[in-house]
């Protein structure tokens, strides 16, 4: 991380190795969540209902112009694990298949892993 980017950070002179829901927000990000957080509690519907998926459509637009692909080749989960769940539950796993991970997953996913295992065969 640059210096720009660690002096946005709370506490710069803390280094976290920590990337999943619990890292550190930078200032800017912290100042859009806050302004996300009070349209939500100033308009729910209008936030949630009218906005919330050109929204996230919006974003769809923009990560496939970065990622190089068309925005309908994306989908948008709301946390890492729903996501790996919802892809691994959409292939048709057979006995013969194997399914590699290490003891370095997140434990959620080591639980999914088993659970799928013995619904599956994998």
């Amino acid at each position: 991380m640059g210096t720009a980017s660690r002096q946005s950070l709370p506490y710069p002179e803390v280094i976290n190795f920590n990337s999943g829901w619990c890292s550190p927000l930078t200032k800017p990000v912290q100042q859009i969540l806050a302004e996300c957080r009070r349209r939500l509690e100033a308009d729910p519907v209008k936030f949630i209902w009218r906005d919330g998926l050109q929204r996230i459509e919006n974003s769809r637009k923009v990560l496939a112009s970065y990622l190089h692909c068309q925005a309908k080749e994306l989908l948008l989960f709301s946390n890492a694990t729903y996501g790996v769940n919802t892809v691994l539950r959409s292939i048709p796993f057979s006995g013969e298949d194997e399914l590699l991970t290490s003891d370095q997953e997140y434990s959620h996913y080591n639980a999914f892993f088993r659970r799928l295992t013995q619904e599956t065969g994998v």
